[in-house]
C-alpha cells in the first residue's frame, strides 16, 4: 500500500516565483512521511544496480542524472534542475521521462533568490517549485552552495523533528567538482547532518 505523499499537496497550477517557492515548502511538510529517500550525486561512479528503491520511497536526483536508477523506481522522483535556461527541460537528456503519472516533479534550484524574485519570469515556466542557495547559511567567502548540500541541508532541518522520519540515503556523494563550491565546508558540515552521523553509528556497528 503506497503512503500519502506528493498527492497530499494540492495540484501544481503554481504561476508566480512565490507560487512556486510556497509550493516547494508545501512539499517539504510531506518529506518526512516516505520511508525512505534516496539523494543521488551526479557522479559515474553511481550505478543503478547498487540501487534498491522501494513504492514507498523517494528518489531525488540532479540534473543529468543515470536514467536506469529513475527508470526502476516505482515511487516519487523529484528532479532538481540548476538555475539556467529550461528550454531543453522537455528534450534530449530529459524527454523520456512522464510527468503524467503524478509521481513525478521538476524543482529549479536558483542561485540567490534576487534573480527569481519577480513574478512569472518566463524560463521557471516549466518547473513545479523554486528554490535557492541563500535560503541556507553558507559561511565561506564568495563561494555558493552547490546542489547537493543545499539539498541535503534543508532535508537535516525537516528531519530535525520529533518524529520517525525515513532513512535518508547520500549516494555518490564526493564533495568534488566546480571550484565555485567550497567542498571541503561542505563535507565537514554533512558530516553533522542527522542522516550522516546514523550512518556513521552503522558502518562502526
Amino acid at each position: 500500500m503506497r503512503l500519502e505523499t506528493i498527492e497530499n499537496i494540492p495540484p501544481v497550477k503554481c504561476k508566480s516565483v512565490m507560487e512556486k517557492i510556497n509550493y516547494f515548502f508545501d512539499w517539504m511538510e510531506v518529506v518526512p512521511k516516505y520511508k525512505n529517500i534516496f539523494v543521488i550525486a551526479n557522479s559515474s561512479k553511481v550505478r543503478s544496480e547498487h540501487i534498491v528503491t522501494g513504492s514507498q520511497d523517494l528518489l531525488i536526483v540532479f540534473n543529468y542524472f543515470n536514467h536506469e536508477i529513475v527508470a526502476q523506481h516505482t515511487g516519487d522522483t523529484v528532479v532538481i534542475r540548476r538555475q539556467f535556461s529550461a528550454q531543453p527541460l522537455f528534450h534530449g537528456h530529459h524527454s523520456p521521462l512522464n510527468r503524467e503519472e503524478g509521481r513525478l516533479r521538476y524543482f529549479a534550484l536558483s542561485d540567490y533568490y534576487d534573480f527569481v524574485n519577480v513574478d512569472n519570469v518566463k524560463f521557471l515556466d516549466p518547473f513545479d517549485a523554486v528554490f535557492c542557495t541563500d535560503f541556507i547559511p553558507y559561511v565561506s567567502g564568495g563561494k555558493m552552495a552547490s546542489s547537493g548540500y543545499t539539498l541535503l541541508y534543508i532535508l537535516n532541518h525537516y528531519l530535525q523533528l520529533p518524529i520517525a522520519g525515513p532513512d535518508v540515503h547520500m549516494i555518490g556523494f564526493e564533495f568534488a567538482g566546480l571550484s565555485m563550491h567550497d567542498w571541503e565546508y561542505e563535507k565537514q558540515q554533512a558530516e553533522h547532518f542527522i542522516f550522516s552521523k546514523k550512518r556513521i553509528e552503522e558502518e562502526k556497528e
